[in-house]
Formats: C-alpha cells, structure tokens, sequence
C-alpha cells in the first residue's frame, strides 16, 4: 500500500525536521506519531498510519484485515480498526482502535500486516450475523479465488482447530451452508432464503450452451436436470434500458431450449416475499414431473468449476 503522503515523526525529525513545522497547519495528525500531508479520507490511510507506529507483532484483525483482503462486508456503523497482538504480546491502545490478543496466522498485504483470511472469518463470526458470515465463507471458497481459495472442508477443519475462539460454533454453522460458486453476497442472501424454504439449488453459476455448443447465458443458479433456473440482478439491469434489452434478449435463445428463468431483484427479498415462494413451489412441482416423465434435455450446460466439460 503506497501511502507517500505519511510519514513517521521520529523519521522527519531523524531527518532535520523541526518541531515548528511538524506543527505546520498543512500537515494532519492521523495519530500519535504520524503526520500526514492533507487529509485522511478513508480507512486503509488510517490503518496504513497506525502500521507505522505499530509493532512488529502487531497486525490487523476483524473488520479491519476483511476489508484489507476484499471480503464482503455488510455495513457496519461505529466500528473502528481492529489491531491485534499475539496471545502473549502488549495490546496497542489509540482512540478510534479496538484492541485484541489473538491466536492467528498472519499475511502480509499491500505492505500491511493482517491475520490470515480463515483466522479473520472465525474471528468475524463473533461479529456478523449467519447470512452475513455464509457470504464471507462464499467468498473464501469461491472458484473465482483460484489457487487463494480453500475448500469447504479445509475451512470446517479451520473453524475446528480454532474452537477456542469466540463465536467458532457460529463459524462452523455458516461453513455447513457455504457453496462454492456463489459470486456475490447478494446471492448468498437469495440462496439462504430458497434453502429456508426447503429448496437446494443444484448448481450455482452455471453455464448454458445450445446444440452447437455455442454459449447462451449464465444464470446465478440452477436445476439443469429441471431446465430451471434464477438469477439476482442488480439495479444497474433495471436501471440501464440498453442493459434491460440485452438481458431479454439473452433469455430467449435458453428459453427455446427449455429452460425456465426466474429473475429476482432486491425488492422480492423485502417483506413477506411471495414471489420467492411461489418460484419455490415451482421447483417442487417440475422436480415432481420430473420423476414421473424426465425433462427433455436439448443444449449443454457446464459447472463453473468446470466450464469447459459440456453436459447434458
């Protein structure tokens, strides 16, 4: 993380800087120890100042080291920087930080030294509630992480091995309903609520292709053996006309093949949810006739584990 406009005081003033100036009223003071050259607009230059005057064993943890990695995160209002020590090590106490002693496994990233992403999730299950922790385990086994992501059993194992720690049964839950393949937690959400309502979606970003093999469309989730399918849109697929266009226009060619595709919004996850409902009790129902006369299954489809293995 290259922040040039911080800099140490004990550094400027090693240098020749004299207090007269380190008390300049165009320097800011992100905390004791630290000036900085303008503002302090966001978290990571905060967190980036603290990094200077912390420890060597001291590192990011919580909240703090799951933003640093990119996880997820629901909103959070008044929470501050999370800065950890080991067990046995000194805490650092500085207004606005939240301090720990945790047993965790550390990893240095963009120049900041944070807990490890399995350590940062069992710590964040004291913290986030059940959908909120499923959507960071999502993203921590997601195949979009390659050779970064870890496996579901891997991290039960994790969860596990870090018993002690505060809200790990809580942990171990929301891994025995993580999937890999989800792509967004908005998806999680909409996946919960299916599995709420006793419906398990087969497979999760998916690919369908028609007799050719040409590719078709990529819903958020599916049946393939039921030709059925949903996707969670965002606003930007209501909102942009050019994108609402393409978006009928891409259901059609899956639709001539058989395939039923659902889209849901954020609206239908409000309230009583009726919609949700009634998709549910149409899974049922195809997977009911399914049984009794199997689905006539024309085009491909393919796992996103394996996009490149069509099916049938």
């Amino acid at each position: 993380m290259d922040r040039p406009n911080l800099f140490r005081v004990a550094d400027a003033r090693a240098s020749g800087m004299r207090a007269r100036q380190l008390r300049s009223r165009s320097l800011v003071i992100p905390t004791r120890g630290v000036r900085a050259l303008g503002e302090i607009v966001d978290a990571e230059t905060l967190m980036a100042a603290l990094a200077l005057v912390a420890r060597d064993d001291h590192f990011f943890s919580h909240t703090s080291a799951a933003r640093i990695h990119g996880m997820p995160l629901p909103w959070l209002p008044g929470d501050g920087i999370h800065i950890a020590a080991p067990t046995a090590g000194s805490r650092m106490r500085r207004p606005g930080m939240i301090a720990h002693r945790l047993r965790a496994e550390t990893v240095v990233v963009d120049g900041l030294r944070v807990e490890a992403p399995v350590d940062v999730f069992v710590h964040l299950a004291a913290m986030l509630d059940h959908a909120s922790l499923v959507a960071i385990a999502d993203w921590l086994v997601s195949h979009q992480r390659g050779d970064a992501r870890v496996t579901p059993e891997e991290l039960l194992e994790h969860c596990r091995r870090r018993r002690a720690s505060r809200g790990s049964a809580a942990a171990r839950r929301a891994v025995l309903d993580c999937r890999v393949g989800v792509e967004s937690p908005k998806e999680t959400e909409f996946r919960l609520v299916l599995g709420a309502l006793g419906i398990r979606t087969t497979e999760l970003n998916l690919s369908i292709f028609d007799e050719r093999g040409t590719f078709l469309m990529r819903p958020d989730g599916g049946w393939p053996e039921l030709r059925c399918a949903w996707e969670y849109d965002g606003e930007q697929h209501f909102t942009d006309p050019r994108q609402a266009a393409r978006d009928l226009d891409r259901l059609e060619a899956p639709a001539m093949l058989g395939w039923r595709t659902r889209r849901f919004a954020k609206q239908h996850l409000r309230g009583r949810r009726e919609a949700i409902v009634a998709f549910a009790d149409e899974v049922r129902e195809r997977a009911r006739l399914a049984a009794l006369a199997p689905v006539e299954r024309r085009g491909y489809w393919s796992t996103c584990l394996d996009p490149g293995t069509l099916r049938r």
